[in-house]
This record gives C-alpha cells, sequence and structure tokens, in this order.
C-alpha cells in the first residue's frame, strides 16, 4: 500500500490562528477550507501529514478519523480530524535527521497540500515514514526479547532475519545511560551515601575477610611462611596464595592464569613442589625447595614490611606484588592489581601514563580517589570505587575508555550453529595448550556463551547481544546442556544458589563449595542483561525441530514475505516495476488455493505453508535489472527448483517457474 503525504502549517485557521501545538496534544488537528483548502474536508483514515513550521519540520501524524461535529468540544476552525503521533522531528537522532534530510528542505510557503510522489519532498516524508515504522518493529521486538531474554526470528529464506537481528542488536546495545565517564565518576562520589545499610554490611564482610587473613598471615611473620601454608595447588584452599588469589577475590581481583606465578606451587604432574624461577639465577640454581621457600619468604616479609623492595621487584610479577601491597596496606594502594586496567582508569581521568611504572601508576589512581572524596567530601572506601569502575565503565572490555566515553555502550557478537556444533564448542570444553616447558597440557577454557556471558557479568550496565545465526542447525539440547535452566532463571544476584547452574566441566581443581554447595569453578551463570537472538529458516526440513524445553524459553517472531519493503526498498521506479511483478509471479506459486476455471489447485504441497517456504523479499531487492536478471537465474529459480526436488512444489510448477523471466 502506498501512502498519500499531505503537509500542513502550523497555523491552523485563515486569521493566522495558531493553536495546532494544543491540537497535536489532544490527537487532533483543526482547519477551516480557506485556510486550508477544500481538499483538507476529504482526508482518509491513513493518510499521513507533515506538520512544519516555516521551513522546520515538527512532527509526522496519521489520520485515524474524520470528528463529527457534535464531538467537538474544545476551540476549532470548522473541520477536525483525530489524529495518531507517528514521530517527532527532535526525538530523531542526529543520524536520522541526516539520513532524512528533510530540515531546510521542507517547503516554507503554502497551508495545506497534498505532495505529488514526483516531489523530492514526498521521498524525504517517506524515508521518515518507513524509518519509524521500521523502528516500530525494531521496538516491538525489543520489548519482546527484554521480557523473554531470548528469541527467535522464523521464516522462510530471504525475509531479513539476520538483518532485523543485526538491527535489533545495534539498538539494544546503544548507551544506556546519556552521561559520560567522567560525569558518571563524579555522580558516584557525589552521591555516595555510606549511611546504607547494604553498604555497611559489605564493609563488615570485608573487614572480616581481611581479619581472618590477618590472624593467620600477620605481617610480622610473613618470613616464616613454610611450603604447605604458602603453596597453592594441593587442595587445602587455606594457603596464602590461595587467599591471595581467591579468599580475597572481592578486594581486588588478581588472576595469575598459572600457579607458576607463585614462583613455588604443588605440582599435580610431579605430585610435588616445584618451582619456577625465570629471572633469579640465585633461586634457580638451589637444589633444596626449602632453602628457595626461605627465599620467597623473607622476600614477601621485606616488601610489606617496607625493608627491602628491589629484590621483590625483580623476583614478582607486577600483579601479584600490586596485590599484596594493597592486601597489607589497603589505604596506600589502589585495589587494582593489573597495569592493563589501570591504564584504563587513567585515561579515564586524562592522565599520561606512558612515563609511569606499574606502581606509580597504581598510586595515582589512589591519589586521584582521594582527591575525589575531598572535593564531594563523601567517604567511599577505595574498593567501593573500585567495584563502581568496574561495574560500570567495562574496564574489563577491548574498547579503549575516556573521559567522554558514553555509560553503558553495550556490544554484541555473531556466530552461525552448524550441525557438528556442541557443548564443548558453544558453552566450556577442553583445550590443549603448550607450557613452559614444551609440554602438551590440557585446560577447561570458557567458550562462546560462557565468555560473553562473563563478560555481560563485567559489565552489568550494558546490554549484551549474542546472536545465534541458524539456530535449529545444531542439536540444541545437546549444545546448551544445564543451561536449558539458566534461560529461564537468569543470574540474581538476591538469590544466587537457585540461578546458578554447574557445569561437567571445572577451570581448575580447586573443589571449594560455597555455603549452599556450589562449586565456584563448576558455577555457570547467565545475566539478565545478556539476550540471544536466533535466527531460523522454517524451510529448512534437514535439520531437528526444537524440542518443548528449548520452545518454551524462547519467544518466537515470525519474519514473512513482505511486498512492501520492496516497494521502499528499490529506488529506480522501473526496476521497482520489475521486481514487484517478479515477486507476484513468484507468490502465485505458494498459494494454497488458486481458480482455474471451475476448479481449485494448488501449486503447494498439501505439507507445507506458504508462511514456511515462500521466499522472501530480499530475492528481489536490486539496483539495476541485470541485478534482478541475476537474482532470478542463479538465486530464485535455484531454490524453486530445490524446492520441486524437495516435493515442497507440485511437479506442476516447474513449467511456471522455467518461463520466469525479468
Amino acid at each position: 500500500m502506498k501512502e498519500n503525504y499531505y503537509r500542513m502549517q502550523m497555523k491552523a485557521g485563515s486569521y493566522g490562528n495558531r493553536i495546532a501545538e494544543a491540537m497535536l496534544e489532544q490527537s487532533r488537528i483543526t482547519a477551516d477550507i480557506s485556510y486550508a483548502g477544500e481538499s483538507f474536508n476529504h482526508l482518509q483514515a491513513g493518510d499521513v501529514i507533515l506538520i512544519h513550521k516555516g521551513a522546520f519540520p515538527i512532527s509526522l501524524v496519521k489520520v485515524k478519523r474524520k470528528i463529527d461535529e457534535i464531538e467537538v468540544s474544545t476551540e476549532g476552525f470548522g473541520i477536525d480530524y483525530e489524529i495518531e503521533l507517528v514521530s517527532n522531528y527532535h526525538e530523531l537522532t542526529e543520524r536520522e535527521q541526516k539520513a532524512i534530510n528533510l530540515w531546510k528542505n521542507c517547503p516554507r510557503n503554502g497551508t495545506f497540500f497534498k505532495i505529488d510522489p514526483s516531489n523530492e519532498t514526498f521521498n524525504r516524508i517517506n524515508k521518515w515514514y518507513k524509518l519509524i515504522m521500521k523502528n516500530k518493529e525494531i521496538d516491538k521486538i525489543v520489548a519482546l526479547l527484554e521480557f523473554k531474554k531470548q528469541i527467535i526470528l522464523q521464516g522462510p529464506p530471504g525475509t531479513g532475519k539476520t538483518y532485523m537481528a543485526d538491527l535489533v542488536a545495534r539498538k539494544m546495545t546503544e548507551p544506556t545511560r546519556k552521561e559520560n565517564a567522567m560525569e558518571a565518576i563524579e555522580a558516584f562520589f557525589k552521591g555516595f551515601d555510606d549511611s546504607s545499610p547494604a553498604i555497611k554490611e559489605k564493609r563488615k564482610h570485608y573487614q572480616a575477610l581481611l581479619n581472618t587473613f590477618y590472624e593467620k598471615f600477620p605481617k610480622e611473620k610473613l618470613s616464616e611462611l613454610t611450603l604447605e601454608e604458602y603453596t597453592i595447588g594441593t587442595g587445602e584452599n587455606d594457603s596464602f596464595c590461595w587467599w591471595i588469589e581467591r579468599g580475597l577475590k572481592t578486594l581486588g581481583s588478581y588472576s595469575p592464569g598459572s600457579s607458576r606465578a607463585y614462583l613455588i606451587y604443588w605440582s599435580k604432574d610431579l605430585f610435588d613442589y616445584s618451582t619456577h624461577f625465570k629471572h633469579s639465577k640465585e633461586l634457580s640454581e638451589m637444589e633444596d625447595i626449602s632453602d628457595a621457600m626461605h627465599y620467597v619468604a623473607n622476600t614477601i616479609h621485606d616488601l610489606i614490611n617496607d625493608t627491602d623492595s628491589e629484590t621483590a621487584y625483580k623476583l614478582f610479577g607486577d600483579s601479584y606484588l600490586l596485590k599484596l601491597l594493597h592486601t597489607y596496606h589497603p589505604d596506600k594502594y589502589f585495589p587494582v592489581n593489573s597495569p592493563k586496567y589501570l591504564d584504563k582508569i587513567l585515561n579515564l581521568f586524562g592522565v599520561n601514563q606512558s612515563k609511569m611504572n606499574f606502581l606509580q601508576k597504581n598510586q595515582k589512581v589512589q591519589e586521584l580517589y582521594t582527591k575525589h572524596k575531598q572535593k564531594f567530601g563523601t567517604d567511599p572506601t577505595n574498593v567501593e570505587f573500585m567495584h563502581f569502575l568496574f561495574d560500570n565503565l567495562n574496564l574489563k572490555g577491548d574498547e579503549i575508555i575516556l573521559p567522554e566515553t558514553p555509560v553503558g555502550k553495550g556490544k554484541f557478537k555473531f556466530i552461525q550453529f552448524h550441525p557438528a556444533y556442541s557443548y564443548e564448542d558453544f558453552v566450556r570444553g577442553i583445550n590443549a595448550t603448550t607450557n613452559d616447558s614444551g609440554q602438551i597440557e590440557y585446560k577447561v577454557q570458557n567458550k562462546t556463551l560462557a565468555s560473553f556471558a562473563q563478560d555481560a557479568m563485567d559489565n552489568p550496565n550494558a546490554n549484551h547481544i549474542l546472536i545465534i545465526d541458524e539456530i535449529n542447525r545444531a542439536n540444541l539440547p545437546a549444545v546448551l546442556g544445564e543451561l536449558i535452566y539458566a534461560l529461564e532463571y537468569r543470574y540474581d544476584p538476591e538469590n544466587p544458589d537457585s540461578t546458578t547452574v554447574e557445569s561437567m566441566y571445572a577451570l581448575s581443581d580447586d573443589k571449594t563449595t560455597n555455603e549452599s554447595g556450589i562449586n565456584e569453578e563448576r558455577a555457570l551463570r547467565l545475566p539478565k542483561n545478556l539476550f540471544i537472538i536466533g535466527t531460523m529458516n522454517k524451510a529448512d526440513r534437514s535439520v531437528g525441530h526444537i524440542d518443548y524445553a528449548i520452545r518454551r524459553r524462547f519467544a518466537f517472531y515470525d519474519m514473512l514475505p513482505s511486498k512492501q519493503v520492496i516497494q521502499d526498498v528499490v529506488a529506480d521506479p522501473e526496476v521497482r516495476k520489475s521486481a514487484l511483478n517478479l515477486f507476484d509471479e513468484v507468490e502465485k506459486l505458494f498459494l494454497q488455493e488458486q481458480e482455474n476455471g471451475d476448479e481449485f489447485f494448488s501449486y503447494l504441497a498439501p505439507d507445507f505453508s506458504p508462511e514456511d517456504v515462500q521466499v522472501g523479499h530480499s530475492y528481489f531487492l536490486a539496483k539495476s535489472k541485470k541485478e534482478l536478471e541475476m537474482k532470478l537465474n542463479y538465486e530464485i529459480k535455484p531454490i524453486l527448483r530445490e524446492y520441486l526436488k524437495d516435493c515442497v512444489l507440485q511437479p506442476s510448477a516447474k513449467e511456471i517457474i522455467e518461463k520466469l523471466h525479468v
């Protein structure tokens, strides 16, 4: 259906009366014949009107019905219509306004006129209207996705399922807050309230963790650390290194990636204590591991007790040193241990860190934190500020974050399923890697979904969209495993036990469980800001159906062939006409009942419905007749011939298919 477009000046009456703004607020337009002309008296439901003031566009409205005179109780000018607002121009994004290109191209003079389709203003209004209609469909899918968390866009081939998934993902990953990164930081300090019961409870918990650690490993006795007390990997999960890596994780994460970072550790391969000294000739030549332990313990003692730090800087990695320093001196060092994340934080504050070492970077961040506390007169701890940074500003992401970076910008990822896709490819599985000694090691690693879910957990204020193309081509129950449950019961920090599932694979040998018996190394959580969009070609009968347990956890949205898309997208009038004619001819093959004299017949086999198999509109979108001919001969006819082989179309359709032409 081709819309009728009109334009109407804001002035509504013959004597210059301007009550149009008030009328629009009442979902109504009004005018008199002497002002608007006779054509205003004959508007029909569905007519679209551009309301403009001079050369500036104000709104697009659509006529719903003509209002009878006896219904009008407020001021009017004789002829009144009930309208619905399609779009306000000022609410369009700058990019959308530029694409429409209506500003300063809108006719300045005149009162009320129908716009001729050959007029450039018609094309600009049409672009605006179609944009809004497309946005409304996107908004509908977004609302459904926000409600259900996962959705499958389904339909026959060529209906724009993947294209729509991309549009929805882009819409949902736009920044969720209008402020930029620096504004968000200042708002945190300005609005911080340490009287909150939740804040008090967390502080009490953090202090209890530190007190337990200090009792076990007082800084005055660090030189007395034994192999048993120091090493991680034995399974006891109460050692010095275990506490540094896991027990105190909420006070500043340290993830070494390997126990070798601690220099002395328990080797499961050797079933004995082992060393990893790459930077110390003195240590590497020690034959007695007890002597090496004594050296490491003394080095840590001297670092923490401010008697010698140079030896520690030469021996340990930067992140381990920062974790040790902050743990024992929480008021002096900032609880971020990765130089990479420190760089990002300093970028946020506009600080050039190119000439700073890792220690100077950490202390500079601590200095900035202290200055902001003083500036706003509030008292968050540096741990609380650290959590704010990671929870709000996506420090773990790959993007460069600067002071003007919008807050809450999400991301989306695109993958495609195939019949060989497995749980080990999608969720978590074992990978073979080579260690420093050149030996093969087998490690459990998070794969696409678990890794992307962790990204979403690390940036909870931003949406993360996973697009799975051809979702039904894999064996979904096998690929998803225990996550079928997690799809329905998204992770809730207020109810963590019943919203966490355990994988068959553990990321490490740590068998520690929480109070509910959940092993964190096996835990899998799907956060509420993770959304899944699948696409499914309903014509593909070679793949399995989605079973009811999985189907119950997805919303399904039909994407059907649309002649209107061809009308809207194909710019050249001659090509458009040819494409529409070709679409009509192909569509006839899928009509379930056609009349031939007194008889009715169908080219479509009775086992199929047009909604599942009809060739979609994207096959007909072309810029030239030559391109349309190419699409016909090398895309449309081949799929129709395949339908003949698969008995989707009756043999009688063959002659019609071969006669198709542009």
